[in-house]
């Protein structure tokens, strides 16, 4: 009874290793394939000044075993790369910059199977912060007359743009005359007699602005006397026109006209100060006679012309 109970087990044993075995063939066959190695260093910055370090922190995942670092740097003009460090277990690396432009920094990563995999960065350096050197041609001007901004800059990151803005100094709202823009020369006309506040501005290719103001004078024009005589010399009997005109001063003008004999001190009166600006004249003896014209702006301010008429028979 035993050794029948025996053999039954074992027949019923090997039945099922044989289904065990054709189970575990028909199985797909599987294996664990190792991550491919990737370089996931960072930096610390991407714009520096000259004389200033960036901070690699070199990192890596996948690939096998142990990890090795290298840090390398050039201008991007170059070719030719500068080594910062060469493979080694160290992974914080200083990369420092002695000269203005753009660099590239290359951090190399590399397992104990020799894989390589890389990463590149680019690192802007200036020179300085950036200053705003612009100029004004003047700080005081006649209506009328245009000041021209200089607009310059220095440091910080190269290339440069330039954005002027001006407004009067009683108001809020500022007038664009040149939005950002790599013209560096810009005029400004304007338009009424008071003060002025302008404002330049420059941009480095980071994004940093820095402004600078100035305050600007204008005044009125200086008054000037623009009168002309329609003839200097004319017969006895004859008329002259006298055609008063003022420029500049402030505000509407009026005009006085006055004429006398060239021998003589005392003036006749042809016009006292008045908004009419043709005045005629005819003299009455064949001599020279002095004519002057005065024109007066609303401050009071007078300007004086004389003219020398000849008179003949």
């Amino acid at each position: 009874m035993t050794s029948t109970i025996k053999k039954s087990l074992s027949s019923f044993l090997a039945v099922c290793m044989i289904f065990g075995l054709f189970f575990v063939l028909d199985q797909p066959i599987t294996a664990n394939a190792a991550e491919a190695l990737s370089n996931v260093s960072t930096i610390s910055t991407m714009s520096v000044q000259k004389g200033q370090s960036v901070q690699v922190n070199a990192m890596a995942k996948g690939g096998t075993g142990f990890y090795q670092y290298a840090a390398y740097s050039k201008l991007s003009s170059a070719t030719a790369w500068t080594t910062e460090q060469g493979y080694g277990a160290n992974s914080i690396i200083m990369v420092a910059f002695d000269s203005t432009g753009s660099y590239d920094v290359r951090v190399a990563v590399k397992d104990s199977n020799g894989e390589v995999a890389t990463k590149d960065f680019v690192v802007s350096v200036g020179s300085s912060s950036l200053a705003n050197n612009s100029t004004l041609s003047a700080t005081s001007v006649a209506l009328g007359d245009s000041v021209k901004v200089n607009a310059k800059a220095s440091g910080g990151t190269a290339p440069y743009l330039y954005g002027v803005y001006y407004k009067k100094a009683t108001s809020t709202k500022w007038t664009t005359a040149q939005s950002y823009n790599t013209n560096t020369t810009v005029k400004i006309k304007p338009a009424a007699a008071t003060a002025y506040d302008i404002c330049v501005k420059v941009k480095d290719a980071n994004g940093t602005i820095e402004k600078k103001y100035f305050t600007l004078t204008v005044s009125n024009a200086a008054l000037t006397n623009k009168s002309t005589l329609s003839a200097t010399t004319v017969q006895k009997g004859s008329a002259i026109t006298v055609t008063a005109k003022a420029a500049g001063g402030t505000g509407s003008y009026t005009y006085g006209v006055y004429y006398k004999k060239a021998t003589s001190e005392k003036w006749t009166t042809a016009q006292s100060y008045s908004a009419n600006s043709t005045v005629k004249i005819t003299p009455a003896a064949a001599v020279k006679y002095d004519i002057c014209v005065k024109v007066k702006d609303s401050s009071g301010k007078i300007v004086k012309k004389y003219f020398t008429l000849t008179v003949t028979k």
